[in-house]
């Protein structure tokens, strides 16, 4: 039987190999084979209890953040578990991203953890350093380089020159679930609940069903 049954897919990724594979909650990590869904054990049980988020990086590792096990890299076979013993803040591994410098920036429940790529320690970011309260959701580097980091809480912050700003108000106060950029350098924050918005000359533009969208939670 296949593994993915009526589990809740949290991610999804497609390797430069061709491979595809299934972050869910209730069976864990999941890869395409041939014509069905295959569970992915990692080495020590992380990730049973959920794999929230997936990313290949520039040198082909898969990186799998988990619900409550932390982050896990597979490298050509081998598994490395990073979780607060390497300096993360917590156990969830909400999204993850490689910027492109190569350092891997996690958010996680409460804070931001950015992982040199020439190794070193974890440098972690709060709200002391910027970052809006709340759970972090989700990550993007957009054209010139900025991070783009969004909450659950609707709060959104931007990286930039080394330091955390908070993006212009009048912003949707909604979760924040992806973050996108357009052909043109636009980048949109879908919400949950509060449709999609872009920055136009510091001004937000937002967009729900009344401006012909299906629905208002944009994933």
């Amino acid at each position: 039987a296949d593994a993915l049954g009526r589990q809740p897919v949290f991610s999804l990724l497609r390797d430069r190999a061709g491979t595809l594979w299934v972050g869910t909650v209730g069976s864990g990590l999941l890869r395409w084979e041939g014509s069905k869904f295959v569970p992915f054990p990692l080495a020590g049980g992380e990730g049973e209890n959920g794999v929230r988020s997936l990313l290949e990086d520039s040198q082909g590792s898969l990186w799998i953040g988990t619900l409550t096990d932390g982050l896990v890299r597979l490298r050509d076979g081998p598994f490395r578990s990073y979780s607060s013993l390497e300096g993360l803040p917590a156990q969830a591994a909400n999204a993850v991203l490689e910027d492109r410098q190569g350092d891997v920036w996690i958010a996680s429940s409460s804070a931001l953890s950015r992982m040199p790529r020439e190794g070193g320690p974890v440098r972690t970011f709060g709200e002391k350093d910027g970052l809006p309260p709340g759970i972090l959701l989700c990550l993007h580097e957009d054209r010139p380089g900025r991070i783009w980091v969004g909450t659950q809480s609707g709060g959104l912050a931007i990286f930039e020159d080394g330091a955390f700003r908070r993006a212009p108000t009048g912003f949707p106060v909604f979760p924040i679930l992806v973050i996108a950029e357009d052909a043109q350098g636009r980048v949109w924050i879908g919400t949950d609940g509060g449709g999609i918005a872009t920055l136009e000359a510091g001004v937000w533009r937002i967009f729900t069903t009344e401006e012909g969208l299906a629905s208002n939670s944009i994933h």
